[in-house]
């Protein structure tokens, strides 16, 4: 906020004293809207159903009076695909409102501009009015309700969306704040018809605003259809406002995998890395990597102090012992391949005394939320006092820390604990601050304000490469909602089971298609008596649970990280492909219609579709699935299974419908192929697809008349080498062919890969060694880089871990030598950067490893490390707990007898 009217309301008032009425009515978001100058209203109507909506209006409450704020029309004018609104009030308070079209969004901007010599209290809300409300259901942000009599929505501001929603059969419309605004507290309620006004769906926020102050808020609207209800809504939101619902684009992207639960933060085995590429975990939790809570960087002149208890570990070094110890354990971390996320408790707890002492000013003092830590938590011997770290002698402290910390340690993510935002802040900075309210004991700013703000300071930090630094964090589902927005990927601290099973969901609602996790692990002794227990009862627990786990996982795309994986056959089988769906991006609109108890899960668009079909009874129906495929595509889209397996779609009415056996406790994923345009072009297409490292063959055997465009999915590393219509060679276009069909026709697209050259066979079999120790050789250049020479080693680890880890013998210990093999013979790798194209390639023997850069260097080798995988499996060994041991027994990892 600033103290002067801004510059957006002074045009607004510019545009009303000269704009014409060049137009009565604007269409956005399948709305259209239109000034009835006689109602003195905005009327609306849904391209979907005209009774649905039929008005949308401001109205503004004011706190100080404890009654509506009585507002008159003053101008109104419709130009240029935007219908701006001028209101009065018998207060010296100036009101604007601008309907304008943004994507997939209605944006209704309303801006307030407080001319008076007092501070106003005020709550714009924007009012949906609702026609025919037969069948109407209606979401509050957390919960639905269907055919509400009654007023529904749930007040509290914890757990919820910024939006609301209600519905029928054919239409929904979407109500709430925009993604990006940052708020103390927002509303949404339902009032139901009654004799003297129609049904109304509201949503509102509040605004503090001192003398001569001006703010603006940005309302959202949409409409779409009926079908799959307010996650209609929940789509069109994400549209609206894409980037704010997938990680950072210039952020690292190992921060989509999972976490890796201390596998590299203070990785006590040789193996970490490669345990940690195993069970997909890409970036790393580094638990309190300081001394004193609210003092990140260690600075001397804080670092003597009497603590509440005394330090342990490395916490009772000297200072610099612990930062040469902090700066080995994130060295170590790295070489983990994983991101490494400096922790903070979301900088909003800070050791007491210190708080106390140098930040006064930022205490928290809020009778209704805890403000003291006196049990131990974070560092384990401090007392920590909640404090607010925004435009406050801590707030402007924690930026020149982080940044400070990020530099020294080179860091591509900080790690915010306790990010869910609560605790109500009305100290000496509170006339400076955004986004503030107001309850009954006068105008606070919350602490989700303060903690979105410091998350968007990290975004603005970089790297050393320049790579933007990420936020991991943990919010809980009970937190602010823009403690989420501003994430970049985040965990659920509890499991699939916790609480009840759909604790997670709303989270997931939230994150749009960021990655999410579950945390902490099985705790088998929170449901049986371990010692009373046998070994095959804990085995059968671990088992249920683990299935539990995979299917709650699919269902709301959540990764299970290395607590859940670690040991467990069933879930390590799955993880590729559950990765594969999480970092492709959940979908609000399934898309995919599947007869009770079944649930469909979408992820991705077109032809990175992935749709996951399971159930959670005991029994194993033979279903059909039908796949809406006009809600993410164009034309038909055809499946097959996720491994390529043979699959029969049958179109009818542009919908691809796919009979399968849904096994117990086992999902079933189907992976898009191909799309045909137009969708009547067949009736039926029995779909395979043998595509590998090196290439293959899509096979698309189709029945139907007619001219057709068939577009196929290309997977990474690989290009089409042609394409054949009953053994005739068609043309290709990019990933397109036309063909024309007179009845049925087998269409087969062959792909190869430029870089994975040769026989797969060959390359998955190239002999790097065996039981009795290393039957090759890695040879580098002379002038070999650092990331030559890290790639090397992992190589060389990969085995070391096969032979003797999993294995329990030898390690095989390839030996690494400088130089050029003349000439490279059998069992030479060659691991080259600086070369003229890039390629994995056994050529006379020798495997050959080559890049033009570091970075494809690396992309390709970890690749290739993705299909050895397939020959050297493993689930690792899950050692760690003795109840694990128990289950799995003499074997080296938990399986599953009925399936293996």
């Amino acid at each position: 906020m600033t103290k002067l009217p801004i510059v957006a309301l002074t045009l607004a008032l510019l545009s009303l004293a000269c704009g014409a009425l060049a137009q009565q009515s604007i269409n956005a978001a399948n709305l259209t809207l239109r000034w009835d100058e006689a109602a003195g209203k905005v009327l609306a109507t849904s391209a979907f159903d005209p009774e649905l909506v039929t008005g949308l209006n401001l109205h503004v409450y004011d706190g100080r009076l404890d009654a509506a704020l009585p507002l008159a029309v003053e101008e109104v004018s419709v130009a240029g695909g935007m219908m701006t609104v001028r209101y009065s009030c018998p207060k010296p308070i100036t009101i604007v409102a601008i309907f304008s079209g943004h994507l997939e969004g209605l944006i209704v901007n309303v801006m307030v501009l407080n001319a008076g010599e007092e501070q106003e209290w005020l709550e714009p809300a924007l009012d949906a009015v609702l026609g025919d409300v037969a069948g109407l259901s209606v979401f509050d942000g957390h919960t639905v309700q269907e055919q509400p009599q009654e007023q529904f929505g749930d007040s509290e501001f914890f757990g919820r969306m910024q939006i609301c929603s209600a519905w029928n059969t054919d239409a929904s419309l979407g109500l709430g704040l925009a993604a990006s605004e940052i708020r103390s507290w927002f509303d949404h309620f339902y009032l139901p018809p009654t004799d003297e006004r129609p049904a109304i769906l509201s949503t509102s926020t509040r605004l503090v605003l001192d003398a001569g102050q001006d703010d603006s808020v940005s309302f959202w609207v949409a409409s779409r259809p009926g079908e799959w209800g307010f996650y209609e809504s929940l789509d069109a939101y994400y549209e609206t406002d894409p980037s704010l619902f997938d990680r950072g684009s210039d952020v690292d992207p190992r921060v989509d995998l999972g976490g890796a639960q201390y596998r590299a933060w203070l990785a006590g085995s040789k193996f970490s890395p490669e345990i940690c590429r195993r069970l997909y975990a890409g970036w790393e939790w580094c638990y309190a990597p300081f001394r004193r809570t609210g003092d990140i960087v260690g600075r001397e002149r804080f670092w003597d102090y009497q603590p509440a208890r005394e330090p342990s570990g490395p916490r009772a070094y000297s200072r610099e012992e612990f930062l040469q110890w902090r700066e080995g354990h994130f060295e170590a971390g790295r070489a983990c391949d994983t991101v490494m996320g400096f922790y903070v408790p979301a900088q909003v707890w800070c050791e007491e005394q210190l708080a106390r002492e140098v930040y006064p000013d930022a205490l928290v003092e809020d009778p209704n939320t805890r403000t003291l830590f006196t049990t131990p938590w974070v560092t384990g011997h401090d007392n920590e006092r909640l404090v607010f770290p925004y435009k406050t002698s801590y707030g402007e402290q924690s930026r020149i820390d982080m940044r400070e910390v990020a530099e020294e340690l080179d860091l591509r993510a900080f790690a915010f604990d306790t990010a869910g935002g609560n605790g109500k802040y009305r100290g000496p900075a509170l006339p400076e601050l955004d986004g503030r309210a107001w309850d009954d004991d006068g105008v606070y700013c919350r602490s989700n304000v303060a903690i979105a703000h410091l998350m968007q300071f990290v975004h603005s930090l970089q790297a050393q490469d320049g790579t933007q630094l990420a936020v991991l964090s943990n919010p809980n589902p009970r937190c602010a909602y823009s403690a989420v927005v501003w994430s970049d990927s985040l965990m659920l601290e509890g499991e699939p089971w916790k609480v009840d099973r759909t604790y997670g969901d709303s989270l997931r609602w939230m994150a749009g298609q960021k990655t999410l996790v579950w945390w902490e692990g099985y705790a088998p002794e929170t449901f049986v008596d371990l010692e009373q227990a046998s070994d095959e009862q804990v085995a059968m627990l671990i088992r249920g649970l683990a299935d539990f786990t995979l299917l709650q996982s699919f269902r709301i795309g959540y990764i299970p990280p290395s607590n859940f994986t670690q040991g467990v056959g069933r879930l390590v089988e799955w993880l590729p492909a559950l990765t594969d769906c999480v970092t492709t991006g959940w979908q609000p609109v399934t898309a995919a219609r599947v007869p009770e108890p079944l649930w469909a899960t979408r992820y991705g668009d077109g032809l990175d579709a992935l749709i996951c079909v399971a159930h959670e009874v005991d029994a194993s129906p033979e279903i059909e699935v039908a796949i809406e495929s006009e809600r993410f595509a164009e034309g038909a889209v055809l499946f097959t299974d996720y491994d390529g397996s043979q699959r029969t779609n049958m179109i009818v009415d542009g919908e691809s419908r796919i009979a399968i056996l849904v096994p117990k406790r086992t999902p079933v994923l189907l992976r898009a192929q191909a799309q045909v345009l137009p969708a009547d072009a067949i009736t039926q297409a029995v779909v395979s697809a043998d595509l590998g490292l090196t290439g293959g063959d899509l096979t698309l055997r189709l029945t139907g008349r007619g001219e057709a465009t068939v577009r196929v999915r290309v997977p990474e590393d690989l290009e089409i080498v042609s394409a054949r219509l009953n053994g005739a060679a068609v043309a290709v276009e990019g990933d397109a062919v036309t063909i024309d069909l007179a009845g049925e026709g087998e269409l087969r697209v062959q792909m190869r890969s430029p870089i994975f050259r040769g026989s797969e066979r060959a390359l998955i079999d190239f002999p790097f060694a065996n039981e009795a120790g290393a039957t090759s050789t890695i040879f580098l250049a002379d002038d070999a880089g650092e990331m030559e020479q890290y790639l090397a080693e992992r190589l060389l680890l990969y085995f070391d871990y096969w032979y003797g880890r999993i294995g329990a013998g030898e390690e095989s210990q390839i030996p690494i030598m400088r130089g050029e093999p003349i000439p490279p013979t059998g069992g030479t790798v060659l691991i080259r950067t600086g070369a003229p194209e890039s390629r994995v390639e056994v050529v006379n023997g020798a495997l050959h490893i080559e890049a033009r850069d570091d970075a494809e260097l690396k992309r390709i080798f970890m690749r290739y490390l993705r299909a050895l995988d397939t020959k050297y499996w493993a689930a690792d060994l899950g050692v760690g707990a003795s109840w694990l041991r128990r289950a799995k027994g003499d074997d080296p990892w938990l399986t599953w007898p009925e399936t293996d």
